[in-house]
């Protein structure tokens, strides 16, 4: 691996990683393998710009690629590059004749994957700053009573003019084209994307409030060419609340928060048909509110989804930790896990992996770890890399821009069983299942838990 990765940096390739995208954090071969300690082969580097030339010098350097989302360059497709089978087979070979057992540590039970962080140097760092922000143990939740929900009786937008404006938050907003289909196989239309957040606005704002948005702009429906935009310093208008970014090359940005109705509907207004927060706030934005497992399922069933949900909390409920799950809204499910701000985000993907490869034990059949999407044949993805700085998934209550007009909803754990359907939660019944249910997701925002002791927990547990 280590020769792979020194023929990029003979061909002057680490600067240049680090600069083709200066906004963003660039996660380079070293970083991820403190991460992944046990891995023999697999660097991913997140919102990267990657052209077809820097492609070839990767190809030179003897390291595999795969692009997964638009080709050329995009600010949001994953990248995967990992070490070629050859090259991977070549170290594996080698470390044998070294004496060295070439065996990777796929297999190890959790207690012993433990063991081997806590007695990692860099590791052994990071679980003494665990202890310098030690908490109570947190209990497993009970079932939450939402908070109570109580809609508008009259829709914002209820005219048939194809242009509005209202004064929300004391603030003139314009609504245009109100009339477009954003969802033309299901006839909905802009002007009920808009009724929709004005309604669930009480209940979405408390997960939006002091978090830089990733603005994903669909301004013709879900249909058309979509982007994405992060800096809001040119065309924000001045009673939005942001948060000042300064680059590499010196370039002021702005991050548009997340604040009240108003930053809400002027988001919608750009098209933004789906709310994308980071899992931390700007008052303190090294520090995660929550951790989030994200079974991605491929080509797997939605009732395998829901297995893999299941075991998911069975293994949370065995080390103390509560959870809250809700659909994507998409194809996949969301498992969120309170931290209360507590701890990096190194910390919080170190624990997610954890997790996941306990459910992965359980369910070696249908699930994987492997990053590849070419390597994981068909197998459901436990994704716990989103936890890191930046990175953002559709929030709760967020419309997706999804065939159906669906909806990320929360559940309780007792509705996560077969039969459950992603089509159950639309822009159609959202409203109406939320004055029945509250605000299920409450607890996610809770105090969170003591994470040194939920590791040592899980060494009892799983040994």
């Amino acid at each position: 691996m280590k020769e792979a990765y020194a023929s990029l940096l003979d061909q002057g390739w680490t600067d240049a990683i680090r600069t083709l995208h200066p906004d963003e954090a660039i996660y380079t071969y070293w970083d991820y393998l403190r991460k992944a300690y046990d891995r023999n082969a697999g660097i991913r580097l997140d919102h990267f710009l990657l052209s077809s030339d820097l492609a070839e010098k990767l190809k030179s350097g003897n390291v595999d690629k795969e692009v997964r989302g638009w080709e050329g360059a995009s600010d949001h497709a994953p990248v995967w590059i990992e070490l070629s089978a050859k090259a991977l087979k070549k170290n594996i070979s080698k470390q044998g004749k070294n004496g060295k057992s070439a065996k990777t540590n796929s297999n190890l039970k959790l207690s012993d994957s433990v063991a081997k962080i806590l007695d990692a140097g860099d590791m052994t760092e990071m679980m003494q700053d665990l202890s310098e922000t030690k908490k109570a143990v947190v209990k497993v939740a009970k079932p939450v009573k939402g908070k109570s929900f109580k809609p508008k009786e009259t829709p914002l937008l209820m005219g048939r003019a194809d242009t509005e404006e209202k004064k929300i938050d004391g603030h003139l907003l314009k609504f245009t084209h109100l009339s477009k289909l954003y969802w033309p196989e299901d006839k909905v239309s802009k002007r009920e994307m808009f009724n929709y957040y004005d309604a669930v606005a009480p209940l979405m704002l408390p997960y939006l409030l002091d978090r830089p948005m990733s603005l994903n702009r669909y301004p013709g429906g879900i249909h058309s060419q979509s982007f994405y935009q992060k800096n809001v310093k040119e065309t924000a208008p001045e009673w939005t609340h942001t948060m000042p970014h300064t680059n590499e090359k010196g370039e002021e940005k702005s991050y548009l928060l997340g604040y009240n109705r108003a930053t809400l509907l002027w988001m919608a207004s750009l098209g933004c048909i789906e709310m994308n927060p980071w899992f931390s706030r700007a008052a303190n934005p090294d520090y995660p509110d929550y951790c989030v497992i994200d079974l991605d399922p491929d080509k797997n069933t939605f009732d395998q989804v829901i297995k893999a949900a299941q075991v998911t909390r069975k293994v949370l409920d065995a080390i103390g930790v509560p959870s809250y799950p809700k659909t994507s809204g998409s194809t996949g499910m969301h498992i969120y896990i309170p931290l209360g701000a507590q701890y990096t985000y190194e910390q919080s993907q170190l624990f997610a992996n954890l997790v996941v490869r306990q459910v992965n034990r359980e369910l070696p059949k249908f699930t994987t770890l492997e990053r590849m999407i070419s390597n994981r044949g068909g197998k459901m993805y436990l994704d716990f890399l989103q936890n890191r700085p930046g990175a953002t998934i559709a929030g709760v209550y967020s419309l997706r821009p999804k065939p159906g007009a669906t909806v990320s909803m929360p559940l309780t754990w007792d509705e996560v069983k077969p039969g459950l359907k992603m089509k159950d939660f639309t822009i159609f019944n959202a409203v109406d299942r939320l004055k029945e249910t509250g605000d299920l997701f409450t607890g996610v925002l809770s105090k969170g838990i003591d994470m040194q002791k939920v590791i040592a927990s899980a060494q009892d547990a799983f040994s």
